[in-house]
């Protein structure tokens, strides 16, 4: 049977390192690595001098998501044609419930965002904002593919909270379904009293929220520069 496409003479960077080899695919998927396998593909790409590498997994993305009053910057289509130029393949985005949605009615919003607009494939982290209905809805949510949950410890004000009765809930029945919970792991209180203490008239411009969330005691992913910028 033949191929549909064939990458030739490309070095493929694989598993167990790099090699000269071909790459032949039929539908969307690679159907074998190795070498002659040109003269079996309809059509055939020659990519001597180059390198055959793996695509990228962006397992965190924020794509048209409303918050605090806005719209985080990129969209479907200028946030994924920027990952397919970076080598990015999928984006992983979350799918956050309003009001009284279920797990299911985020699933479908975020789909109607990114089915006509996406240049790369995608999948969801589905948000936990209500465990009591939320949690029933977990097992048809693994079954529909979505393996993953969201779940923040602030963001009250968009109703996106979860205490710690819904985070040990979920953790539970992560266990269950072989399933993974993320955690946006913040203390809501410390930031609010940072925030008294910098967010005041008189520093009110130079200091704004994000400095009181930058401060040491803070953990969090990211760090910074030398010069101070943020890197996460």
């Amino acid at each position: 049977m033949g191929y549909d496409l064939v990458i030739a003479n490309a070095t493929v960077i694989g598993p167990e390192g790099r090699c000269a080899a071909d790459v032949a695919v039929r539908g969307e998927t690679i159907a074998a690595v190795g070498p002659g396998l040109a003269v079996d593909g309809e059509s055939v790409v020659d990519a001597t001098g180059k390198y055959l590498i793996p695509g990228g997994v962006d397992v965190h993305v924020h794509l048209e998501l409303p918050f605090c009053g806005t719209t985080s910057s990129d969209d479907w289509e200028s946030g994924t044609r920027a990952a397919a130029r970076g080598g990015v393949t999928t984006v992983i985005d979350f799918a956050i419930p309003y009001g009284t949605e279920s797990l299911e009615d985020a699933f479908n919003n975020w789909s109607e965002k990114a089915r006509p607009k996406a240049c790369v494939d995608y999948c969801f982290h589905l948000a936990i904002t209500d465990w009591d209905r939320h949690g029933a809805e977990m097992a048809k949510m693994v079954a529909k593919g979505c393996p993953t949950f969201k779940e923040f410890m602030i963001y009250a004000s968009e109703g996106w909270q979860s205490d710690d009765r819904a985070i040990f809930n979920t953790l539970e029945r992560c266990r269950d379904l072989g399933a993974m919970l993320l955690v946006h792991a913040e203390s809501s209180r410390v930031l609010d009293e940072l925030i008294a203490r910098n967010h005041t008239p008189e520093t009110d411009g130079p200091i704004r929220r994000e400095a009181a969330r930058d401060h040491p005691a803070r953990l969090h992913r990211g760090g910074s520069d030398s010069a101070g910028n943020r890197l996460g």
